[in-house]
C-alpha cells in the first residue's frame, strides 16, 4: 500500500475525499499565533499585585491579570473579565499585546461569537503598534478567507511582515505557501528553507512538515528515516499531527517493522492531543487488532 498525500486542514473536503482512498499523512496547515507567555519565577506577580496594578491604570498589569482570567490561572476562567481587562489595558497606545489577544479572542469565538472582521480590526490595530503576531494572524485571516476574500498573495505579504518582526509561525506559513503553490509558483525547495528557519526558532509545526518533505520526496529523496527523526522532534515539541504520523509508519510499516501496538499508541497520543484525523485511523486499526487476535484463537 503506498502513502496516502498530505491532506490540508484549509480543505476540509479535499480531506475527505483523500480519506476515502487512503488515510491521509498529517501534514500542518499555516499556524495562528496566540501571543499568551507564562512568565517565569523572577517576573510572575502575584494576583494581589496584578489588581493592585490594574485599578492604577497599568496596561501591563491589566494585561497579565487578563491573561490569568482568559487561562484560568489562579481564578476562575472568565473569558468575559479577560476581555475587559484587555479592552482596558488596549487603551494605553503603546500596548500591542492585549489589541491582538482580543483579535485571538474574537477570532477563536472565546467566550464571545466567532467574528473575523472584528478579530481584523484588533489585529490590525495590534500590528500598527508593532506586533509580529498580529501580522502573522492577518495573514491567516487572508489565508482562509475568513472575513476578507481569499487571497494568498496577501497572506504572504502579511506573512513575510511578521517574519520580519521575528515570529517564528510566520516563517512556517511562508513555508506552507512554497509547499502547496499557494499565491506562489510551488517551490520544495523553499518550503524546505522557510520550514528549517522556523524549526531552528522553536516551531514544531515545522518539524512536522519537514516530515511530510522527506516522507513523501518532495523536494529531496524520499526517505522514512528522516521522516521518522523530524516528526519524533515535533511530537516531543507536542505537535498533534506528528504522533499520528508516526503512527502511520508503524501501522503501513513504512521505514520500519510494521508493529500494529506501537502505531496503536502514537494514534491514542495523537487523540488526546486534538488531531482530527487520529480517532477514525485508530479505530480502524483497534478493529483490526481484534480480528487479528480472534484469528489466532
Amino acid at each position: 500500500m503506498r502513502p496516502g498525500p498530505a491532506a490540508l486542514a484549509c480543505w476540509p473536503l479535499l480531506a475527505a475525499l483523500l480519506a476515502l482512498v487512503a488515510p491521509p499523512l498529517r501534514a500542518d496547515d499555516a499556524v495562528f499565533s496566540v501571543p499568551l507567555t507564562v512568565a517565569g519565577p523572577a517576573q510572575r506577580h502575584s494576583l494581589d499585585e496584578l489588581r493592585r496594578g490594574a485599578e492604577r491604570g497599568d496596561s501591563g498589569a491589566l494585561n497579565n491579570l487578563g491573561i490569568r482570567y482568559q487561562l484560568g490561572d489562579g481564578v476562575a476562567r472568565d473569558y468575559q473579565e479577560a476581555l475587559r481587562l484587555y479592552r482596558l489595558a488596549a487603551k494605553d497606545p503603546k500596548n500591542k499585546a492585549s489589541p491582538t489577544i482580543i483579535g485571538v479572542i474574537y477570532d477563536d469565538g472565546l467566550g464571545v461569537d466567532r467574528d473575523y472582521r472584528e478579530a481584523l480590526r484588533w489585529y490590525k490595530v495590534g500590528y500598527q503598534r508593532g506586533s509580529a503576531v498580529a501580522a502573522n494572524n492577518i495573514g491567516m485571516l487572508y489565508q482562509h478567507g475568513h472575513g476578507v476574500a481569499t487571497n494568498h498573495r496577501q497572506a504572504m505579504r502579511w506573512y513575510r511582515i511578521g517574519d520580519e518582526r521575528g515570529n517564528v509561525e510566520a516563517a512556517n506559513n511562508i513555508g506552507n505557501l512554497y509547499d502547496h503553490g499557494l499565491g506562489v509558483k510551488q517551490d520544495f525547495s523553499q518550503a524546505m528553507r522557510w520550514y528549517l528557519k522556523a524549526f531552528n526558532n522553536g516551531s514544531h509545526t515545522a518539524a512536522n512538515n519537514i516530515g511530510s518533505l522527506q516522507q513523501f520526496g518532495r523536494g529531496t529523496a524520499q526517505d522514512y528515516a528522516k521522516a521518522m527523526h523530524w516528526y519524533r522532534l515535533a511530537a516531543d515539541r507536542g505537535n498533534a499531527g506528528a504522533p499520528y504520523n508516526i503512527g502511520r509508519l508503524y501501522d503501513e510499516g513504512w521505514g520500519v517493522k510494521q508493529d500494529w501496538n506501537e502505531a496503536e499508541r502514537w494514534y491514542r497520543l495523537a487523540v488526546e492531543r486534538g488531531d482530527p484525523l487520529a480517532p477514525r485511523q485508530l479505530a480502524d486499526l483497534q478493529r483490526r487488532l481484534g480480528q487479528k487476535t480472534s484469528g489466532s484463537q
